[in-house]
């Protein structure tokens, strides 16, 4: 089965191996990512201000170029697809709104492209691709590297499942989708309560400080909950939580640095993919020493 793929700026760049474990482990599981064409920025963050409609032609121009292929857009970056689902949201709720980019998009439509959005794309995160095509239990049978019961903490953020009425992903105060996706693989999902906190997103430009103590905070507690290893979808979520870990530690002397993953290269691990593939070595806090303890490399 193909689907609809958008993978935005990061996932070309800095988050290549978010890319690649997610199509590896997807061809497994009977799907492929179908990159879209002529995919542009969808402008990294959704405005605030409720008037700012030109702040929404990016991603409003992505989602036009994405019907004129189906009615269904996967994407996988918290970020990506927080932007893509608001604007998404925006354009369906105010039909002002979406002849206003409308128009925008016709004046500005590269040669003979058709760029007009009829509001037909639903946008769906991997995660709700998983869940809703293949289903948890389900994917509990292609499974050849269980985790045996390695405790990983889910991380959310902010971005994944905030503002919950137009996202509509999880229960942004009790999100699931990780802790169900992590069960499945033979993980023990860690709960603790800072699943869902901010990590300081792209505070760290000016006040890295800050974003330090997000880190701490987050970390600390998913380790006192019993955590090994911890995984997320977001690549600034991983950037922000793992580049200051080894900081952590000088100040802290408890402190134990906690391994950061994306969700795919965990998937991708219990699906049987060869550690080459997998890419561990991308992050400053090395999983493979926990992954050996754990008898999964």
């Amino acid at each position: 089965m193909k689907v609809n793929f958008y993978p935005g700026c990061t996932l070309k760049t800095k988050a290549s191996n978010l890319e690649r474990t997610a199509k590896a482990s997807m061809a497994i599981l009977g799907i492929e990512l179908e990159e879209m064409a002529e995919w542009t920025c969808c402008g990294a963050n959704f405005s605030l201000a409720n008037d700012n409609i030109m702040k929404m032609a990016a991603p409003i121009r992505n989602l036009a170029r994405a019907e004129k292929v189906g009615t269904e857009l996967v994407t996988i970056c918290s970020a990506c697809y927080n932007v893509l689902k608001r604007a998404n949201y925006a354009v369906k709720n105010d039909s002002e709104k979406l002849e206003k980019l409308n128009l925008f998009l016709e004046d500005g439509k590269i040669q003979d492209n058709d760029d007009q959005y009829h509001g037909k794309v639903n946008v769906l995160h991997l995660l709700e691709l998983i869940k809703e095509k293949i289903g948890f239990d389900n994917l509990k049978k292609y499974i050849k590297k269980p985790l045996n019961g390695l405790k990983v903490a889910p991380y959310y953020g902010c971005q994944l499942i905030r503002p919950q009425k137009e996202l509509e992903i999880e229960d942004q105060e009790a999100p699931e989708i990780l802790h169900n996706l992590i069960d499945a693989l033979g993980g023990d999902a860690v709960d603790y309560s800072m699943d869902t906190e901010c990590c300081g997103s792209y505070v760290e430009v000016n006040r890295p400080k800050e974003v330090w103590l997000a880190s701490y905070r987050i970390l600390r507690q998913a380790r006192a909950a019993g955590a090994k290893i911890m995984i997320t979808s977001c690549p600034l979520c991983l950037y922000n939580l793992d580049k200051h870990q080894f900081d952590i530690e000088k100040e802290h002397s408890d402190f134990k640095p906690v391994p950061i993953l994306y969700f795919t290269q965990l998937l991708g691990l219990a699906l049987g993919l060869p550690e080459e593939e997998l890419e561990l070595n991308g992050t400053k806090v090395d999983p493979r020493p926990v992954l050996k303890e754990s008898g999964l490399l």
